[in-house]
């Protein structure tokens, strides 16, 4: 959906005097109070009045603003524009179950009280949820594929049961982010609805934080990740994250799960993450004094608790490309490309907050590059940072050994090619930092073949 549309429309009836009575009404009708003040609520529960406000709630027309305002074009838009509003105004609210999910890209979702499947194009939700949870979200279509519209509705982390699903879909009610919002406020009527809590009691599925323990392990196990990284690491990870946006633990873990040569399957990230999230539901966190998301749910059952991640596109693999093209480079002797490339690897690595499992390469690579364009300073400190993240890596040993010998001597020019103020302004002083902080024990045994390289 093109970005800034909805707040045009909400400007213009928020602003238009003709509509103050309607607006006044809407207020009464979502929150119970004609005088409630916007600024008494929170950015959540804004966003789902104001979705509610569009989309379903009627105008002294008749007509949800959405619809009063492609047809009546109060604001002379040209056609391509008002379009937009065409299209948003056919849509269909619900709670939908998740049926499948391709990180990054969509998921395939199923209206629970309707049983229609829709196949989303979405890339934020994708890092957030797993198959089978339920959420309240709006469908809409825009010429070839379908997306979500709507404000972020409330996720459900449990399965609905076969009994929970049949109860729902004969309710004879018509959902809007209304109902989620009574819903997370506790006004609905408890003999009629479902409660968050009431869903989880009645699925039968609670979080286990020992199950989540043992299926991480299992896991980290399974993909060899276990020498890098432990369970006990990531929950230490978690314990510190201070937003729950902060996705720096998953990125590092996709990171860690791919292996030199191959790219890690669909599959194997989504299984990753769903012990992920059960992991960070059941760990204690220090922004919660202690507690556990799944603690805090028990306190007020209407708080969402499961993993947040930024908006921002999960990049693990971005810095690839660059990593070839400096080898290549490094290979056809020349260091000056083969130095800029292997600078944005380390950008676009801190950019992702991710890394891979023989990062001290670059590091090592980045170091003979140093060397060779005559910046003694940056290849000692590069080839220190090389071995202090895997004291056996075999070809930072050699270069360290032949450069403290004096056999670098020949190659390196008495003036430097590189310009900087200090080494701290390098990007791979500034990703080292930001990597040392999690511990990760790079230092394993098993190491692919070092590529050789004949530099005069």
């Amino acid at each position: 959906m093109k970005k800034g549309i909805i707040s045009v429309l909400l400007q213009y009836y928020q602003g238009a005097p003709v509509f103050h009575d309607d607006m006044v009404r809407a207020r009464e009708e979502f929150f119970g109070n004609r005088n409630y003040s916007l600024n008494d609520c929170t950015d959540e529960e804004r966003s789902w009045f104001f979705e509610w406000l569009v989309y379903d709630f009627l105008l002294s027309s008749d007509m949800p603003p959405v619809q009063d305002f492609f047809q009546r074009n109060p604001l002379n838009l040209p056609d391509f524009e008002l379009q937009h509003y065409r299209d948003i105004a056919n849509n269909e609210y619900g709670l939908y179950e998740i049926l499948s999910i391709d990180l990054g890209c969509g998921m395939r979702i199923r209206n629970v009280h309707t049983g229609m499947t829709f196949d989303i194009r979405e890339r934020k939700t994708t890092f957030e949820v797993k198959v089978g949870y339920l959420i309240f979200a709006r469908v809409g279509r825009f010429s070839d594929h379908n997306e979500l519209i709507g404000a972020n509705g409330l996720y459900l982390p449990f399965k609905l049961g076969a009994e929970l699903r049949k109860a729902w879909r004969s309710e004879d009610i018509r959902l809007t982010p209304k109902f989620q919002y009574d819903l997370a406020k506790g006004n609905t009527e408890r003999d009629r609805y479902y409660s968050v809590k009431d869903l989880a009691e009645r699925s039968g599925v609670r979080p286990d934080p020992k199950a989540a323990n043992r299926s991480m392990s299992i896991f980290l196990q399974k993909h060899d990740m276990d020498s890098f990284v432990t369970t006990d690491k990531i929950k230490e990870w978690i314990y510190q994250l201070k937003r729950s946006s902060d996705s720096t633990p998953v990125t590092l873990l996709c990171g860690l799960l791919t292996v030199p040569g191959r790219t890690a399957s669909s599959e194997d990230l989504n299984e990753l993450l769903k012990c992920y999230n059960d992991l960070y539901n059941t760990s204690p966190h220090k922004s919660l004094r202690g507690k556990s998301p799944s603690e805090k749910v028990d306190e007020n059952p209407y708080r969402r608790a499961d993993i947040r991640v930024e908006s921002s596109k999960i990049s693990i693999n971005e810095w690839c490309a660059h990593s070839d093209v400096a080898l290549h480079a490094m290979g056809e002797g020349d260091m000056k490309t083969a130095l800029r490339e292997n600078n944005l690897c380390f950008i676009l690595m801190f950019k992702g907050r991710t890394t891979f499992r023989e990062v001290y390469r670059i590091y090592a690579n980045k170091a003979i590059q140093h060397f060779v364009l005559g910046d003694r300073e940056g290849g000692e400190q590069l080839l220190q940072f090389a071995l202090e993240l895997n004291p056996k890596y075999d070809f930072g040993i050699v270069q360290k050994q032949k450069y403290e010998s004096g056999k670098f001597e020949s190659m390196i020019p008495r003036k430097s090619s590189i310009r900087r103020k200090s080494f701290i302004s390098d990007p791979a002083y500034r990703y080292y930092q930001f990597l040392s902080a999690y511990g990760i024990n790079f230092a394993t045994p098993s190491l692919t073949t070092s590529k050789s390289f004949n530099i005069s």
